[in-house]
């Protein structure tokens, strides 16, 4: 258990130092990705709002191709239940009790696509 909290550490800090370094291309592996497996015109495209140094997905909304998608955050709901809503970029977004921001809930959706900001990965 020491070895993962002594390789966290060294990713997080990797993390801190690197944050501000993702591009809009970062992204284009995934456009292709998503384009070559989901033939919807408008496909439902789940993001997490980063904190704590999390990969910025957000700057996913920087490219015309997500522009023109549905976008939706999450909410954490009763008995820890999660669901997504719309969401478009600047839209107002509200404080839960953990101190993440969330859309304003409207009719909850259910995403074709979820990127997931990790940590690190093997």
């Amino acid at each position: 258990m020491q070895q993962k909290a002594k390789l966290r550490k060294k990713c997080l800090k990797i993390r801190q130092e690197k944050y501000f370094d993702i591009n809009k291309n970062f992204f284009f592996p995934l456009i292709k990705l998503i384009k070559k497996n989901i033939k919807k015109k408008i496909i439902k495209i789940a993001l997490y709002y980063p904190s704590n140094f999390e990969l910025n997905a957000l700057k996913v909304l920087d490219l015309k191709y997500f522009s023109d998608q549905m976008i939706l955050l999450p909410v954490a709901e009763k008995y820890n239940l999660m669901n997504f809503y719309p969401w478009k970029k600047n839209e107002v977004l509200i404080v839960n009790k953990f101190g993440m921001l969330e859309p304003i809930k409207a009719k909850a959706k259910i995403p074709d696509v979820i990127v997931v900001p990790l940590l690190a990965f093997d």
